[in-house]
């Protein structure tokens, strides 16, 4: 099986989720390409069978330069997909759907439409940078003492049992594909 596992990461936490899901790959002896989306063009987009696409969590939603890869795989072909996201809120609740829920709305959206085939998805907390952090501070988590316990959580994030779901996600999505 021919796989790519692509991504944007601005902050590092995106990539350490790709360079994961390669190595897994990798140890099961698959064939696995790694890169950055704007390493794109000089690959043959369409040669792959399955893509692990990851982005950010940008304003509750897959960052553009993403998108735009998507758009142009869909263009080549129906890609088996595996979409994942890093965030810097909770994981499931109403800080979820109100700052990241759109990120995994996006992927099914475009499964629903039949212009990609969705095999799994994954989210998880990540560290955020200055700027999402000083917005959470002033913004959404204004309390002084559930500050500190935010910050104490998330500054650990991902971390090995973020590692451990990702990989029982990725291992239960490519059992049901295959």
């Amino acid at each position: 099986m021919r796989v790519l596992v692509t991504y944007f990461s601005k902050s590092g936490n995106t990539k350490k989720i790709a360079e994961h899901i390669y190595a897994m790959l990798k140890s099961k002896d698959h064939h696995v390409d790694m890169c950055s989306y704007d390493k794109i063009n000089e690959m043959d987009l369409g040669g792959y069978d399955l893509y692990f696409i990851g982005s950010p969590c940008h304003s509750n939603d897959v960052v553009k330069l993403i998108k735009n890869v998507i758009d142009r795989l869909t263009l080549v072909k129906k890609a088996n997909i595996f979409g994942f996201v890093t965030h810097s809120t909770e994981t499931v609740g109403e800080y979820y759907q109100k700052w990241a829920y759109n990120c995994e709305k996006y992927y099914l959206k475009l499964s629903n439409s039949g212009k990609i085939n969705l095999i799994g998805y994954y989210h998880c907390k990540a560290k955020p940078n200055f700027l999402i952090k000083l917005f959470i501070k002033k913004m959404v988590v204004t309390d002084t003492k559930a500050w500190e316990e935010y910050r104490k959580d998330i500054m650990d994030h991902p971390n090995q049992d973020d590692f451990r779901k990702l990989e029982a996600t990725v291992e239960e999505a490519l059992e049901k594909w295959q």
